[in-house]
């Protein structure tokens, strides 16, 4: 490939493998006129020189068809590289049908991995090769932000609000994970590591039957963050033990509240007509900040669960939810 002659780092992701073919494209080209630009400025000085004080600089007229030709050009280069690079961010932030969804809280300074088994990890991320993943991210605290540069991917975890990252690696490995965004004393050591496995391996892992190098390599601590329940377990008891019960169904009826039978990825309607799409940060915003934005045809009546939810539990909910569509 063309990224190889310039890819110091080597990429293990297919945005990774993109962002180099691109990179290296405009490197190149770059590289090329600005050799030209500077060899033909350093000729014409020699060749033009003044070879005496007598000499008068001659009078060039405008040469429209080149400056047209110059102008055109550019815009033509240009015209191309933003397509090119809007295509590929295009594909990189956009769902995918079969995307592996792990969610991920960033605190001064770890990073907690949480699993849709229930499982949470510390500064440590187990992903399937050739898989697209999504990265559902929050932060505790400040701004931190989720780095990998193997993959070539970096994205913000933001208090209060979700923020999302995909990939897809391609190759099989170990690489770390940086905080990019000073967050305080220890910022440095805010580091984690991706743990690439096959696909087949990765089921073993999540089977609990992994043997592996990995599993001697590194024994990675983890703790349930919902008493052995699934994320989507712990949310359905957290609707229980709230008595959410009591203002919203799961079966499409209506009470208090809406239902949240196939609320998620759904539009919403809210009073004064505007429309939003119901994902993650609804769902976040509505348990914290319930009176900013009243569904249609519902009074304001849902108290707010501010301080009453942790970050973790949040995510708990918002499973339940999604597993409702």
């Amino acid at each position: 490939m063309l990224s190889l002659s310039l890819n110091f780092l080597p990429s293990a992701s297919v945005s990774g493998d993109k962002f180099m073919l691109y990179f290296t494209t405009i490197f190149i080209i770059g590289t090329i006129l600005f050799v030209g630009t500077l060899g033909v400025g350093i000729y014409f000085a020699f060749k033009y020189k003044r070879k005496s004080d007598n000499d008068e600089t001659p009078y060039i007229p405008h040469n429209y068809l080149v400056e047209f030709l110059s102008v055109f050009g550019i815009s033509v280069w240009v015209a191309i590289f933003f397509i090119w690079g809007w295509r590929d961010y295009k594909d990189f932030i956009s769902p995918k049908m079969d995307e592996y969804e792990i969610n991920v809280i960033g605190q001064q300074w770890n990073w907690q991995i949480q699993y849709a088994n229930g499982k949470t990890f510390t500064n440590e991320l187990i992903v399937p090769v050739d898989r697209h993943i999504h990265l559902a991210m929050t932060s505790k605290d400040v701004l931190h932000s989720f780095f990998i540069p193997e993959f070539r991917v970096k994205m913000d975890t933001i208090p209060g609000q979700y923020t999302s990252l995909r990939f897809t690696p391609n190759k099989v490995g170990t690489y770390t994970i940086y905080c990019a965004e000073y967050c305080g004393t220890s910022h440095s050591k805010m580091i984690g590591k991706v743990y690439v496995l096959s696909q087949k391996d990765f089921q073993d892992w999540l089977d609990g039957v992994y043997q592996g190098e990995l599993a001697q390599e590194t024994k990675p601590s983890n703790q349930d963050s919902g008493n052995g329940m699934t994320l989507v377990e712990a949310g359905e008891h957290l609707y229980r033990s709230k008595t959410c019960y009591t203002c919203h169904t799961t079966n499409g009826d209506t009470l208090i509240g809406p239902s949240f039978k196939g609320l998620f990825g759904s539009e919403v309607e809210l009073i004064g007509g505007t429309k939003i799409l119901a994902d993650e940060n609804y769902i976040r915003e509505s348990l914290m900040d319930p009176m900013k934005k009243v569904v249609k045809g519902f009074s304001p009546t849902m108290p707010t669960y501010r301080g009453m939810l942790t970050d973790t539990e949040i995510n708990q909910i918002v499973a339940f939810i999604k597993a409702k569509r």
